[in-house]
């Protein structure tokens, strides 16, 4: 290789490692929410809980980012937990950008898109944070959104807080029957919906070498791989812990941990 084709080559390189890591995650059956979109949740097949979580971390840091998913999802210890919760002290805002964050996936019905009029009455996944999901959660106390009899449709407003993205203003509409009644459309949409046991399934998750490998690769010298694993928690344990993206005076549960407890009991 020439000398030019050679730099040319670094280069590239270089600029790949300044794009976060977010292609392994595309799923073209998610659909992002956009502005005036008029949507319906639906439940999950066979009477599963109607939406999971699953915890993602995304820092970027001089350029580059780190984007993995969070093995504490599943009971398994994280190397960028622990990296976090030892900022933690010391550099709270840093801890506060290793921290993990929460995702929600549930099935969806798309009744009015404006930008895109042909995903009208199609079946996708929506992928959200906790803005809406604390919208969500609110509803559930007049009744489930997704329930295709009782439930509701969502309008969503997106605005833009601090040049980030923001929910805040979306809201459920007044209880309605799905497709107003129509029994075929409705029982094609919830033929349609889509398992979600593989957003939490076990092997959806990185080992704790491997995120190791790539937290070491991405920190440098500030970070080293520990000398042997730490041993897994029990999966009947508590959650593995970490700091709050709270200040440390205000800690609080990780987002929607008493929604699920009370979807479990259903």
């Amino acid at each position: 290789m020439s000398p030019v084709n050679s730099r040319l080559s670094a280069m590239r390189d270089a600029i790949k490692k300044l794009k976060p890591e977010k292609s392994q995650y595309e799923d073209s059956r998610i659909k992002k929410l956009e502005n005036g979109d008029i949507i319906r949740f639906l439940p999950a097949p066979d009477d599963a809980v109607p939406l999971v979580r699953f915890f993602t971390h995304g820092v970027q840091r001089n350029g580059r980012w780190l984007v993995c998913r969070c093995p504490a999802t599943v009971f398994r210890k994280c190397p960028v937990c622990e990296h976090a919760a030892h900022l933690h002290n010391r550099d709270w805002e840093l801890a506060r950008r290793f921290a993990k964050r929460s995702n929600y996936v549930s099935n969806m019905v798309v009744l009015s898109d404006r930008n895109t009029p042909q995903n009208n009455g199609k079946v996708f996944l929506a992928q959200f944070g906790t803005q809406l999901f604390d919208i969500y959660d609110k509803a559930c106390e007049r009744a489930l959104p997704c329930d295709p009899m009782n439930g509701s449709n969502l309008r969503v407003i997106l605005g833009t807080k601090n040049g980030f993205p923001n929910y805040e203003k979306c809201f459920f509409e007044s209880p309605s029957v799905l497709f107003d009644g129509n029994d075929e459309r409705m029982t094609a949409a919830l033929d349609a919906a889509y398992e979600l046991d593989e957003f939490i399934a076990e092997n959806a998750f990185p080992s704790y070498l491997g995120l190791s490998n790539k937290l070491q690769e991405f920190l440098g010298t500030e970070y080293t791989i520990p000398s042997a694993p730490p041993p897994e928690p029990s999966k009947s344990a508590a959650a593995p812990t970490e700091p709050s993206t709270n200040p440390p005076k205000a800690e609080a549960l990780d987002e929607g941990e008493d929604f699920f407890e009370r979807m479990s009991a259903v």
